[in-house]
């Protein structure tokens, strides 16, 4: 009996620092997203300003990754992940790299190391040594260890507590839900802070003038909080009120 292929456990190129290989990824989505067409080492040199060889040295970490894909007939085509990682930077460049998350999960060293996290915390000198030994491999390429649980912070898989690691809970949107002319796909899930009309009952308030007004909220709501809806919109109307008596020039 054959035992199941495992994942090739490439490591990143230490050559390139975290930032700038998030810079080279962002620049594949950019550039895959405006031709639809698949991304070269020189589409990219030309963004990023580096040498088309430099970025030749982070596409074997991203292709094993399945972050890009290399094609047979040359150039590469980013992950979804990717792309939405891009289309996020433009409206927040600090939470973007979390579009990343569910690529970056699905990775070898995601899988290796998270789930001790969802145990326990950990020290990050034995987070690497756990990677390492993973890799089998020696203290000569402990740099490229400490970058993998770098983009696993990067992305906010996992947070930093001085020198321990602990896992981040947390659950990212799918690339492939992501907003194009308000297509996205419900999943049947609410968020804690979204409504369920289902749940909400009319509560009937008097005004004055005799008027009332009916309005639905959540049946814990407390009297005291009724009162003050009550007296807000009893603000409101007499305030429209005055404003329609108001005569113009």
């Amino acid at each position: 009996m054959t035992e199941p292929l495992q994942e090739k456990k490439v490591l990143p190129t230490d050559r390139i620092n975290v930032s700038k290989q998030m810079d080279i990824l962002r620049a594949y989505g950019a550039h895959y997203e405006a031709t639809n067409t698949p991304v070269k080492n020189e589409d990219i040199a030309r963004i990023v300003r580096l040498s088309a060889a430099t970025i030749s040295l982070s596409n074997a970490f991203f292709n094993g990754t399945k972050l890009i894909q290399r094609i047979e007939s040359g150039g590469y085509t980013p992950c979804l992940e990717v792309v939405a990682f891009c289309r996020a930077y433009q409206w927040d460049s600090e939470k973007a790299p979390q579009k990343l998350a569910p690529a970056i999960e699905r990775t070898w060293f995601a899988k290796a190391l998270l789930p001790k996290l969802k145990f326990s915390p950990l020290e990050e000198k034995e987070a690497v040594q756990h990677l390492g030994e993973e890799t089998a491999t020696g203290k000569e390429v402990e740099p490229q260890l400490k970058m993998l649980v770098e983009f696993l912070v990067m992305v906010g898989l996992v947070a930093r507590d001085g020198s321990q690691l602990r896992l981040v809970q947390q659950e990212p949107k799918k690339p492939e839900d992501e907003g194009k002319g308000g297509g996205n796909k419900d999943d049947g899930k609410r968020g804690d802070k979204d409504l369920d009309l289902a749940t909400l009952k009319p509560h009937t308030l008097p005004l004055k003038n005799s008027r009332k007004i009916v309005v639905y909220a959540p049946a814990s709501i407390s009297q005291a909080e009724l009162k003050r809806l009550q007296d807000w919109l009893a603000l409101q109307l007499l305030i429209a009120d005055e404003t329609q008596g108001e005569t113009h020039d």
